[in-house]
């Protein structure tokens, strides 16, 4: 399994330009695994101090972990009660176009991911298809979801047509 391996999730007290007790969202980064799934490797970034609770991020189509949640995640500075009391896995969803995984495939791997670091109990975080696909795994794993924080879900059944070109519309 690929791991490459980048300081936690926390603020950068050494930087000579930033202050110290401000949140700067570029100095932020995580660890990145691949971790193997029922449908394939999923690469995830993990973010912040790992004793605290849980928080698994999916993204919205054409969309990372970092690009979609951190400036909601980081927006109230050292005040962000997400990060005082959340470490988080940002889930990389890779598409294929010649095997198209299903909500229900999606859905499976994140039981995977939750079976893999062997998380008791997770928040639940989705942007746009990922709210629906963490919406499928909370109603699928109750006792597994201490909640959720959906952004924008997708409140109708889409089809793998409708993710795809959303998505190539998001890359573009």
């Amino acid at each position: 399994h690929h791991t490459s391996h980048t300081p936690p999730l926390t603020p950068d007290h050494h930087h000579p330009t930033l202050h110290p007790h401000v949140f700067h969202p570029h100095t932020y980064t995580g660890t990145t695994k691949s971790i193997p799934t029922q449908s394939g490797d999923l690469t995830v970034t993990i973010c912040g101090d790992t004793t605290l609770n849980p928080c698994i991020a999916y993204p919205e189509v054409g969309f990372n972990g970092s690009t979609c949640f951190l400036p909601l995640i980081l927006a109230a500075g050292s005040q962000s009660l997400l990060l005082k009391h959340h470490y988080f896995i940002f889930i990389e969803p890779a598409s294929s176009p010649t095997h198209p995984p299903t909500i229900t495939d999606h859905a499976l791997q994140l039981q995977d991911i939750v079976s893999h670091f062997k998380l008791k109990e997770v928040l639940g975080m989705g942007m746009g298809i990922g709210g629906y696909i963490m919406t499928k795994f909370a109603a699928d794993n109750p006792r597994a979801v201490s909640g959720l924080i959906l952004i924008s879900p997708c409140c109708q059944t889409v089809g793998w047509s409708w993710e795809w070109l959303t998505g190539l519309r998001a890359v573009k």
